[in-house]
């Protein structure tokens, strides 16, 4: 009897004994999962920190070309000076293909982000702008200096479905054509949110998806491979690309 009553005093001493390990082994547990998790939300913020700031070092950047520009234009109209539109054109050509490669790899990164849909909304309005004013400094620069280029606003929708093929089409031209075929995407989501999307919407009466301006003239619904080089072509007075 007296064993028994040992037995089973050991019995619970050694259950107590456990539950304390496992006890113990869960605490340890949970603060390593707080720590491991704390330390994923700190290095997330801090990586979203850097990313915005790459943002605002390329807007920035952005900025400060465009008023290159302006101002090489102002030089152009106020001092007839028409020496320096190779210069312009060459850098006009070079900014908006810089344009083109840095933000659409930011706004390529934004869309695959679930969360911060403000900051998304910021970077793909500056975009727009920055894309807006490109388009009228290259139409003004074109007139004024008779570059050998050709200006197209691309106005599209995520929810356009035959949009992706129109700018497969844009693309293969841009690739063909370099630096004489300039396009500028418009995306009028975010026409609610930028008043410059709807102001250029309403010039243009845009109500179809995609819709192109191409030297003024706007064309609705998808320009397929055929039409859009008859039309870019007959825009370029020298395009050997053209005679294939």
């Amino acid at each position: 009897m007296v064993d028994q009553h040992k037995n089973d005093t050991e019995q619970k001493t050694k259950e107590k004994s456990w539950r304390t390990i496992s006890t113990d082994k869960y605490i340890i547990a949970g603060i390593i999962t707080a720590l491991i998790f704390g330390l994923g939300l700190t290095l997330g913020l801090i990586l979203e920190d850097a990313r915005y700031g790459l943002v605002q070092q390329v807007n920035q950047d952005q900025e400060v070309r465009y008023q290159s520009l302006q101002l090489q234009y102002l030089f152009l109209t106020t001092f007839h000076n028409e020496n320096s539109c190779p210069i312009l054109a060459a850098t006009l050509q070079e900014t908006i293909t810089d344009l083109s490669n840095s933000l659409n790899d930011v706004i390529s990164y934004e869309e695959k982000k679930t969360g911060n849909d403000a900051k998304k909304i910021t970077v793909e309005r500056r975009y727009l702008l920055d894309n807006l004013r490109y388009w009228l400094l290259a139409k003004e620069s074109k007139q004024k200096c008779n570059m050998d280029i050709v200006p197209v606003i691309y106005f599209y929708r995520q929810e356009c479905e035959s949009c992706s093929g129109q700018g497969t089409i844009l693309t293969y031209y841009k690739n063909l054509l370099e630096d004489k075929l300039l396009v500028f995407p418009v995306n009028l989501d975010l026409v609610e949110r930028e008043p410059m999307a709807k102001i250029i919407q309403s010039q243009y009466n845009v109500t179809q998806f995609p819709t192109l301006i191409i030297d003024n003239t706007k064309y609705e619904g998808v320009v397929d491979k055929d039409q859009m080089k008859e039309i870019i072509c007959s825009s370029l007075r020298e395009a050997p690309q053209c005679q294939n």
